[in-house]
């Protein structure tokens, strides 16, 4: 789950965060060794193990920040995880995700996303339902627009989405997938091509979507997997049958693989690849900065995206976590327009601190470099 991305005072976030959670160790994790010294515990198998009784299912941080968009903000994450026994052939949690965030200029989001494993796990239910009122910049579309045509805007959106899975033999899930979003742009900067209503979407309105996915799932986690595969086809169908005011299809391919190295260290792959058909609005198309961190949100924005990215996983202290990554990525209006000379490259790094040893659910700090410069991720779970 995304909680933001800013420009931000970072020891003091890093300095909240670990202090909500570092209070909650247990005795266990504050043991010392024969020589009376702290004892650094990678987290490995055995750590995993023991984790169920001593990790809390509920977990919880508050955060603030700042930004010339929004000033001064601040908010809250609370996140819950069912303890899986390790009895349990489908090792996939309940969990249920909390987020919301206010800032000093009355912007305001919040969010909430559950994953349910009902019928002895064998279905699925995931929902994401959430409001948000907040700043955004539009620099056109393209994949090589420049960052001087920026435009300043605030878009007021309020959304529901639902899929259901039924494990159909093995790893293979299928289901179905409904969103509805409606969008109203409010204060669109006066002369630019939002305020003179030259793109679709710039008056705003109501997407409404329905359509198949399947997936295939052979991770040995969910929110940190160590081994295994990830492969998800969704396609989207948004019509005016549904109460869409816009008619379009959408087909996304995300597929993740992760390899382990060494004792607890790891090397996740992902690639991606979404294209759109019929009258898109603008923000429902596709956007590098939803995956290539360095990169702003709606910095590179079409209708087909494709994107590569690695990320190194290790070990550093106790709970305490590290990652470096790198991704390839560009935008294009048809899949059959990429062009390997247009890639934009990203690479970065960053920390993360585990809430939950036993299905490692992670905050994360990271910092992402790119073309424009430096960006800065304060985020909750893994980027993929």
């Amino acid at each position: 789950m995304l909680l933001f991305r800013t420009w931000l005072t970072s020891p003091l976030l890093l300095a909240l965060f670990t202090a909500s959670v570092w209070a909650d160790q247990s005795p266990s994790e504050t043991s010392r060794d024969s020589a009376g010294t702290n004892a650094p515990q990678a987290i490995s198998q055995e750590t995993e193990d023991t984790a169920q009784s001593t990790d809390r299912p509920l977990a919880y941080f508050p955060f603030v920040f700042s930004t010339p968009e929004t000033g001064f903000g601040g908010g809250a994450a609370l996140i819950y995880t069912e303890l899986v026994p390790k009895s349990d052939p489908i090792q996939r949690p309940n969990s249920i995700q909390l987020m919301g965030l206010y800032t000093a200029k009355e912007q305001s989001s919040f969010y909430c996303t559950t994953d349910l494993y009902p019928l002895k796990r064998r279905l699925q239910i995931s929902s994401k339902a959430g409001y948000s009122n907040m700043p955004s910049l539009f620099y056109g579309i393209g994949n090589n627009t420049s960052i001087d045509s920026e435009e300043d805007l605030t878009i007021e959106s309020a959304i529901a989405e639902i899929s259901a899975q039924y494990l159909v033999y093995n790893s293979f899930r299928a289901g179905l997938a409904f969103i509805w979003r409606n969008v109203t742009i409010l204060e669109p900067e006066a002369g630019g091509i939002i305020a003179e209503r030259s793109v679709i979407g710039s008056r705003g309105g109501t997407s409404v979507g329905l359509g198949p996915e399947i997936e295939w799932d052979t991770r040995d986690k969910v929110f940190y997997p160590r081994r295994g595969l990830w492969c998800r086809l969704r396609a989207t169908y948004f019509d005016s049958n549904l109460g869409s005011d816009f008619i379009y299809d959408r087909y996304r391919l995300d597929c993740r693989a992760y390899i382990p190295l060494a004792s607890s260290h790891i090397l996740a792959n992902q690639f991606y690849i979404s294209s759109r058909t019929g009258s898109v609005p603008f923000y429902s198309l596709a956007k590098l900065g939803d995956f290539q961190r360095g990169i702003l949100d709606t910095r590179h924005v079409d209708k087909s995206a494709l994107v590569l990215q690695s990320e190194y996983r290790f070990p550093i202290y106790r709970r305490l976590l590290g990652a470096a990554f790198a991704s390839f990525g560009q935008v294009s209006p048809l899949v059959d327009e990429f062009r390997i000379d247009e890639f934009k490259f990203n690479a970065g790094g960053g920390l993360r601190f585990i809430l939950n040893r036993q299905e490692m659910i992670n905050i994360r700090l990271d910092f992402g470099a790119g073309a424009d410069g430096v960006e800065v991720y304060f985020q909750m779970l893994e980027a993929f």
